[in-house]
């Protein structure tokens, strides 16, 4: 009898497929809420996947409503007109973001070619950020709401 496998453990770090030599190269980091976040990082261990993983599952499951799901937490710009018939003052600067809720950071690295995916979801669906993105799916995911407290 066979002595059994090991059991992998998962950090923070993509695991290329074996018959790739694609190295991690790529840190992502993504901005959210932090019971969100405790959220993420309990259902990760529970289904014993790394936190790449479960973001990209997490896209993947998404993806068929990434569209509307984005433009309820988005909002979109208004169309530019195609001709300039007025004279304008330079840009605005963008205020800053507040929220109700704590925020916190989660980290982890990715190889360049799913971060070159990532970034083509971004412009596919003109999502402000890969951030925004990928968190987006998350709340998806995970039946995350947005609320007034944010």
């Amino acid at each position: 009898m066979e002595p059994p496998e090991p059991t992998p453990t998962h950090d923070e770090t993509e695991v290329p497929q074996s018959d790739s030599k694609e190295r991690v190269t790529e840190l992502v980091t993504l901005y959210m809420p932090l019971d969100l976040r405790a959220e993420f990082k309990r259902r990760a261990k529970a289904e014993g996947a790394t936190h790449p993983g479960l973001a990209f599952t997490a896209v993947e499951v998404a993806y068929p409503v990434l569209d509307e799901i984005l433009g309820q937490i988005v909002s979109r710009p208004v169309e530019t007109p195609t001709v300039s018939l007025f004279q304008r003052a330079g840009t605005q600067a963008r205020a800053r973001t507040t929220h109700k809720k704590d925020y916190g950071d989660l980290q982890f690295r990715i190889t360049k070619t799913n971060a070159a995916i990532l970034d083509g979801l971004v412009e596919e669906f003109n999502a402000p950020s890969r951030n925004v993105l990928i968190t987006t799916a998350i709340r998806h995911y995970l039946n995350y709401p947005i609320t007034d407290e944010e």
